[in-house]
């Protein structure tokens, strides 16, 4: 289900793994080990819970299962932070009190001493939402995928909606979803996309619940722990518009086969009506002949086929009716990507291996990250890449910081812009030692904020690919590396998505950050109080 790029389970994953890697420097995980004991009550009733997976999310494989009372041991647990997450048919992960935003979840924990006090983790029944999906007529669309969503902030600080689950109806067109935290949703319908060479006599248009095709008209759903929500039948509109004939051309004009195929219905996201691979067998059907796809509801098209080094692209209007034939022609060149990683700080620059690079293009609605993956020699490449407008996600490397990126003899800060055909070669530089934020979170009462989010942002806000973010732990302490320069420090209880990254969140928080000046391998401590 690609409209889940963005993974459900923890929105800023990533930031928890960066403030546990640190969080291990801080108090020497690496040396001493202990076990790690606790019990799983239901939230409501106070009853054990048996048969939950607990796991540590910075080592998966530390895990164990709770016993007919509830119980479980985490056994050679290295001393230092580490986040507790739970999985239970029927119940909710595990979440702090009083971190309502789906996303929150984990229990962060210090593991001080070799034998752990008992942690009590309390978890919730789920919700079930229950619907039908049918067609004007009053039958049952089978096959239509039921995506919710919350608008939140994505990985640059976009807010979009942000996708959790999904659902498919039966031959009913009965859809049920039961994995689902508490909140508020919207409810996105998509038809079945069609396979080239399918045919359909009938075809629907992409809706929200409770059955509107515009997005703005979506009607929010409120659901609760525990509860069963029971939606009100969608009614899905379509047409039966005209059949299409496809042509895939090189670039000498003769028949591509083995082309990527996408046909989207243009101003509806994601608004997808078919895809596939153009067919070579001629047993099936040939180059030559095209692949017909049939029916396509009326409306404007854009149709794109791709090769490893060419892509093309041709827009279509369907009428009520007749047979359409198209001719997409590959006469684009894909862009490309290469460039290495190095650690500056090593007199022979030497190479920094084994790390992704992601290129994420801003105008797909549900983006892909195209990946690079640094080789042993410090170097990468993404030899077919769509042009477009990328934004550049780096990991956070522990004991160093991000320097610079460069393309050739320009500064990037984490923008890439590909024209047709371009080769664009980047220089990714890391340097140590780090400069080290580190100190406490308090909220306006003065009690620690355990879980919480703390973000240092470069007083040049354009350098997002330097900016960090870390969760507080069960003290409510945090540490965050970074390079020097400039910087203001900032503090929540807790957030939605990358909330920080956006500048009209971040407007009424202006004046209220902490300055901090940092020079290489110095280390600041701040107590910090939660911003609300």
């Amino acid at each position: 289900m690609t409209a889940m790029a963005a993974c459900p389970k923890a929105k800023i994953l990533c930031a928890l793994l960066c403030s546990v890697i640190a969080a291990s420097i801080q108090f020497g995980q690496s040396t001493q080990t202990g076990d790690l004991r606790g019990v799983v009550v239901n939230g409501l009733s106070g009853e054990p819970i048996d048969n939950v997976h607990v796991r540590d999310l910075e080592n998966p494989s530390l895990n164990a299962t709770t016993d007919a009372d509830g119980r479980f041991v985490l056994r050679g647990v290295n001393l230092g932070l580490h986040i507790l997450t739970t999985e239970k048919p029927g119940y909710l992960r595990a979440r702090l009190p009083r971190k309502a935003l789906p996303g929150s979840v984990g229990i962060p924990f210090v593991l001080m001493e070799p034998q752990a006090e008992q942690l009590r983790l309390q978890l919730y029944p789920s919700p079930s939402i229950r619907g039908r999906i049918v067609s004007p007529k009053g039958e049952p669309v089978a096959g239509a995928t039921i995506l919710p969503y919350r608008l939140s902030y994505d990985d640059f600080g976009v807010r979009q909606p942000r996708y959790y689950t999904s659902a498919t109806t039966n031959s009913r067109g009965e859809f049920q979803i039961t994995d689902l935290e508490v909140g508020e949703y919207y409810f996105r319908i998509e038809p079945r996309i069609l396979k080239l060479q399918e045919i359909s006599p009938y075809l629907y248009y992409s809706a929200f619940y409770p059955g509107t095709r515009d997005a703005a008209s979506a009607e929010a759903v409120s659901v609760a722990s525990g509860t069963t929500t029971v939606l009100r039948d969608v009614v899905l509109l379509g047409s039966a518009g005209g059949a299409l004939r496809l042509r895939v051309t090189d670039p000498t004009g003769k028949p591509a086969p083995a082309a990527l195929i996408s046909v989207r219905l243009k101003g509806e996201r994601n608004a997808m009506r078919a895809e596939g691979f153009l067919p070579s067998d001629a047993a099936v059907q040939t180059p030559e002949q095209g692949v017909k796809i049939g029916s396509l509801p009326q409306g404007e098209y854009e149709i794109t086929a791709q090769m490893a080094s060419s892509r093309g692209k041709a827009m279509l209007n369907v009428g009520p009716g007749g047979e359409y034939d198209v001719v997409v022609a590959l006469d684009r060149p894909s862009a490309r990507i290469s460039g290495r990683v190095i650690d500056e700080s090593d007199a022979n620059a030497k190479p920094i291996r084994g790390i992704d690079i992601r290129f994420v293009r801003t105008v797909d609605p549900f983006p892909t990250p195209a990946a690079g993956v640094v080789e042993t020699d410090g170097t990468f490449q993404v030899p077919f890449i769509l042009p477009g407008t990328y934004k550049i996600l780096l990991p956070s490397l522990p004991g160093m910081y991000l320097k610079t990126i460069r393309l050739g003899s320009a500064t990037v800060n984490g923008t890439l812009h590909l024209q047709d055909g371009e080769r664009a070669e980047l220089t990714i530089t890391f340097s140590k030692p780090p400069a080290v934020v580190e100190g406490q979170v308090f909220d306006a009462s003065g009690e620690s904020v355990q879980g919480g989010v703390v973000a240092l942002l470069p007083d040049d806000r354009t350098q997002v690919p330097w900016y960090r973010v870390a969760r507080t732990d069960n003290s409510g302490r945090f540490r965050i590396e970074c390079g020097p320069g400039s910087y203001q420090v900032f503090s929540w209880s807790e957030i939605e998505g990358e909330a920080f990254k956006n500048a009209d969140f971040m407007a009424r928080f202006a004046d209220r950050g902490v300055s901090i000046q940092l020079r290489t391998s110095e280390r600041v401590e701040k107590r910090l109080t939660v911003l609300e």
